[in-house]
């Protein structure tokens, strides 16, 4: 008679327990846009940020991952708006692999459809509270480190101008540093997205993040494959040494100061003091860029301490260690009427 009693509670905790439905159910149901099967299952309470490790049609491989990155990934619109509706968590992370070998670490939605141009879908994660600020390592194939990249930086990076603009106003820091390293020691520390456009050549992008507030003064210090080390370097002096007369005129329109100085130590020639704009340029022989920044007011007469002899030079005596053409150098040092 004890275990009779038993069995109507036994039937009920069974039944209880079989009306909780299991993420995988949702995971199915949202890799095939089902979106009837989802809503019952999300109005029957199953776990919206589970852990699911899956590999798209792309060969994108993802872990730890809920189903909000697969609507993501899959540019599945409604199924983002429903998920979210439903509490999904905007933010949530987990890593990311693409069939080269780039592998992002503590990667969001967000980061995800900046990267695809999906501003939609970012639109939404941003209204549902996703920070445009939240920052992950990215780890390429070759073995290259970013460390503090973020959904603008994916956005950037992929030459998505519209989708920079919406997560820079929706508060993302066009100014957040990041550091890259390379595996034979160059790279970046201190980056910002303007550094990285500048660097790119990327005109349109420069321009884009100068008029959105990105700083044009901020410095960072850069390594060369060769091991040259360029300490202090502003966006204008990294046009300067990249040889972009069209990025170079953008910033000049904003920077504060033509003749800005940095550091340059060369593993070869030495320890330089205040080297200007305008003798990096003449160095690498940016005769269009020299132009350019005389025309702006820059000094050739700028004085720039070296560490080995000759201690003081002009920057013609900088591009002149520095093997710069003849012709850069008759235009810092015209001959006499």
């Amino acid at each position: 008679m004890r275990y009779r009693r038993l069995i109507p509670v036994l039937m009920l905790f069974f039944a209880v327990a079989g009306c909780q439905p299991k993420p995988q159910q949702l995971f199915d149901a949202v890799s095939v846009s089902d979106y009837t099967t989802a809503g019952k299952l999300v109005e029957r309470g199953v776990a919206l940020d589970a852990p699911h490790s899956f590999e798209t049609s792309g060969e994108i491989v993802y872990q730890g991952a809920p189903v909000l990155a697969l609507a993501v990934e899959s540019g599945d619109v409604r199924m983002v708006r429903g998920l979210l509706d439903a509490g999904a968590d905007p933010d949530a992370t987990f890593t990311r692999i693409e069939p080269g070998g780039r592998t992002a670490t503590g990667c969001t939605p967000l980061a995800v459809a900046a990267g695809a141009d999906l501003q939609e879908i970012a639109a939404l994660l941003l209204e549902a509270g996703a920070d445009p600020n939240a920052t992950f390592a990215v780890e390429e194939a070759g073995g290259s480190l970013w460390e503090r990249a973020t959904a603008l930086s994916n956005a950037l990076g992929a030459g998505h101008l519209e989708s920079v603009r919406l997560l820079v106003e929706a508060g993302a820091d066009p100014n957040l540093s990041f550091d890259l390293s390379h595996p034979g020691g160059s790279g970046y520390v201190n980056g910002t997205p303007l550094l990285y456009a500048v660097g790119r050549r990327q005109r349109p992008a420069t321009a884009l993040l100068l008029s959105l507030g990105a700083d044009p003064d901020l410095p960072s210090t850069v390594i060369e494959d060769s091991g040259v080390e360029f300490d202090g370097l502003t966006p204008l002096a990294a046009a300067a040494v990249d040889g972009s007369a069209v990025v170079l005129m953008a910033l000049l329109d904003e920077a504060s100061e033509v003749d800005t100085p940095i550091t340059v130590v060369n593993p070869v020639t030495g320890t330089f003091e205040g080297v200007t704009p305008l003798a990096l340029a003449a160095a690498r022989g940016h005769a269009d860029c020299v132009d350019t920044l005389l025309a702006a007011g820059a000094d050739p007469d700028a004085a720039i301490e070296r560490d080995l002899p000759p201690e003081t030079l002009t920057p013609a005596g900088f591009a002149r260690v520095h093997d710069g053409p003849e012709e850069i150098l008759s235009l810092l040092s015209p001959p006499a009427e």
